[in-house]
């Protein structure tokens, strides 16, 4: 399914051409200024701001972004040799809301790293590598809006599995 979207100009304006008629849910995102994708329920706060359309209908909407999320920044590190990770594959993070375990969101991604995490919520942290032990933040954390968040992360190599002579 094809989901129109658009970019802004210089002056925060944007226009989606050749809707057909019916109700929009509108979301913004900038990743680069801290706002999310707020399109996945994982970070929205609010309802969607809704547009209706009728065939040749036009309609201005002003489109409010935010809040600013937090930012959790680092490096994933290998705890014997102390030089950032190369698993074969991407390392797998997953933020889960204390209040909710189950609203959770996933990230594949790089041995350095930067996730928005929705402000003012608290959330628990868990990193998968393949070759590495599991990594569990050891409390909650709470990510203020606009806070960078910036870790470096020792990961356990898993333990050899005897072969059995």
């Amino acid at each position: 399914m094809h989901v129109p979207s658009a970019e802004t100009n210089s002056s925060g304006q944007f226009v989606i051409e050749e809707l057909e008629p019916g109700t929009y849910d509108l979301f913004g995102e900038s990743d680069v200024a801290g706002y999310p994708n707020a399109a996945l329920s994982f970070y929205r706060k609010e309802e969607p701001t809704k547009v209706f359309l009728r065939t040749g209908d036009t309609a201005k909407v002003k489109l409010v972004l935010g809040p600013v999320a937090g930012a959790w920044t680092g490096v994933l590190i290998d705890k014997a040799n102390g030089k950032p990770i190369a698993p074969p594959h991407a390392p797998h993070f997953i933020v889960r809301k204390v209040v909710d375990p189950e609203d959770s969101i996933e990230f594949l991604g790089p041995e350095k790293f930067r996730w928005l995490i929705p402000a003012d919520v608290d959330v628990t942290l868990e990193i998968r590598a393949e070759g590495y032990e599991p990594w569990f933040a050891l409390l909650p954390l709470r990510f203020h809006s606009g806070e960078d968040k910036t870790m470096k992360i020792e990961l356990d190599a898993e333990p050899k599995k005897d072969s059995g002579s």
